[in-house]
């Protein structure tokens, strides 16, 4: 009895082994020496039970599709033509729903600006002026400040001159009276007259003081005048000091207010907050014409009693055009196809495994 199954069992291992089993790396000719080969057989046939329930579950679908792609077919010339429009206007849309969807942004920094609405431009317009003003005042400012120091400069030049005519106007005045002392000691010793000696002097000395008292009127009328204009440039920068405050006051409150730093900024944040509502716009336009474009496809494929058309939004390309339909046609053709093939294979070789199991446990229990 032994003999007799060990017979058929090698017979059928070799022949099976050759056709069905020849892709599985189990040598079965092994399995009454390795348990582990049976083991593994057992674990294959479970693998491709479960393959055959996954690729069975979605079987039916696709033929389900691939039956509503020939009724598509037998549609009229209109119909099919009003679908391939429909199609064409559909992708095209997607794409540029796509596109927008790239730019659009929610909850960005510029959404606050949604809260001053039309006073946007007067504020903008608001602070242009007032930072423009802002710049003029400080180019005033800067022009005053440099007059009021040169004008500081020369004072302190003209002082200085007037306490130097002084000293020099002693000094003179010294010289010339120790001169007249050493010529009139010289004179008299020598009995000479020091009339000429003591007028000498006395012109000098007049002369000196002249010089030096015309030049201190000078110097005390050019002081005259530069203190009246350096207190009219005083006056005039404390004047444009009280702009320049009242201005940065201004522009600090705006700045505050708007979440800026400058007119420049606030122009771009305006720019991208109106761009980013205009683009949130037009997104939603796309939006609503893609769910019109479903509803009228969705009620063409129900007149033909296409229900589930999941599958043709997902394929919608291919329903451009007659090509495009055939080529998917053709696809499913071939996916259900191979699904069978598959199907048939797994199920083959179970039905091998089957057999080379149940001959390995009637050896066993023959033993």
């Amino acid at each position: 009895m032994k003999a007799f199954f060990a017979f058929f069992s090698n017979l059928f291992k070799r022949r099976v082994d050759k056709k069905v089993l020849s892709g599985i790396d189990i040598d079965i000719d092994k399995i009454d020496e390795d348990p582990t080969v049976s083991q593994r057989l057992q674990e294959r046939y479970q693998n491709n039970l479960d393959s055959v329930e996954a690729l069975s579950a979605n079987l039916p679908r696709l033929k389900e599709e691939f039956d509503s792609i020939q009724r598509i077919e037998k549609l009229s010339k209109k119909s099919k033509e009003d679908l391939e429009g429909l199609a064409k206007i559909y992708s095209e849309t997607l794409l540029e729903r796509t596109d927008f969807k790239t730019k659009v942004k929610f909850n960005t920094g510029e959404d606050y600006l949604a809260n001053y609405g039309d006073s946007i431009e007067e504020a903008l317009n608001l602070m242009k002026e007032t930072e423009e003003y802002q710049q003029l005042v400080k180019v005033d400012l800067a022009y005053l400040e440099s007059e009021r120091d040169e004008l500081l400069y020369q004072k302190n030049k003209l002082l200085s001159n007037d306490k130097m005519i002084n000293k020099l106007f002693v000094l003179v005045s010294v010289l010339a009276l120790s001169l007249f002392a050493l010529v009139s000691l010289f004179l008299a010793r020598t009995q000479f007259d020091i009339v000429v000696a003591f007028s000498a002097t006395l012109i000098l000395i007049v002369l000196t003081t002249m010089w030096a008292y015309f030049t201190r009127r000078l110097i005390k009328t050019t002081l005259s005048k530069n203190a009246k204009l350096l207190s009219r440039v005083i006056t005039l920068i404390n004047k444009t000091k009280i702009k320049y405050i009242n201005n940065k006051k201004l522009l600090d409150y705006q700045y505050k207010k708007y979440k800026v730093d400058s007119y420049y900024m606030f122009t771009v944040r305006w720019k991208n907050y109106n761009d980013n509502k205009n683009n949130i716009n037009r997104y939603k336009k796309i939006n609503n014409s893609i769910s019109a474009l479903i509803s009228d496809i969705e009620s063409l494929l129900s007149n033909i009693g296409i229900n589930d058309d999941s599958f043709v939004f997902d394929n919608i390309d291919y329903f451009m055009s007659a090509d495009g339909r055939k080529k998917l046609k053709e696809k499913y053709e071939n996916l259900i196809d191979e699904i069978d093939e598959k199907i048939k294979k797994y199920e083959k070789e179970n039905a091998v495994i089957y057999i080379v199991l149940a001959n390995y446990k009637s050896s066993q229990s023959a033993k």
